[in-house]
């Protein structure tokens, strides 16, 4: 169910084209990409989630959560905490994996919109898939998207979809799968 499905080389050298263009920074590319294999690895066959911030104008690795065993969550330990802080606004770059490949949460999103330093986030699924996305407009209340989410899923749509219309349904920011 969780089982990380880039495993051999040659599916790690396709996936990794994935990555190569999506901030003008080579070097952050690369960082991102690393980022996301270490996820997937350290997390392959599990429930949990490690997170990173990346600094988009150098590709650093600023602050790293892969330590806790949380289901469906990250823990924001001292390490995230202090980047956060010392980071000006829109300069990281917050990743973290999904094992079900699911889109971004609306407490993930929130996380986004809550902390001025990030740009933007991506969730790196187990599966393969790879979303990327920006800040909202505005806090994402539960309550309407559990109802635009419903809204969906009555309408016949698969879980995945209903939750990526539910999220861009009401607030304002950009979804890309890549």
């Amino acid at each position: 169910m969780y089982k990380n499905r880039h495993a051999d080389k040659k599916q790690y050298e396709k996936y990794k084209k994935r990555f190569q263009n999506l901030f003008d920074n080579p070097r952050t590319n690369e960082a991102v990409y690393k980022a996301a294999k270490m996820m997937l690895q350290h997390r392959d066959g599990t429930p949990f989630e490690d997170m990173y911030l990346i600094d988009e104008a150098t590709g650093a690795i600023v602050g790293v959560s892969n330590s806790d065993s949380k289901v469906k969550g990250v823990v924001y330990n001292s390490s995230i905490k202090k980047a956060l802080e010392e980071y000006g606004k829109n300069t990281l770059i917050a990743l973290h994996n999904h094992p079900q490949g699911f889109p971004p949460s609306a407490s993930d999103l929130n996380a986004v919109w809550n902390n001025e330093a990030v740009r933007c986030g991506m969730t790196i699924g187990h599966n393969g898939t790879i979303y990327k996305y920006t800040q909202p407009k505005k806090m994402i209340k539960p309550e309407v998207y559990e109802r635009a989410f419903k809204s969906f899923k009555e309408q016949g749509y698969s879980e995945v979809t209903c939750q990526e219309n539910a999220l861009q349904d009401e607030y304002d920011f950009k979804l890309e799968v890549l």
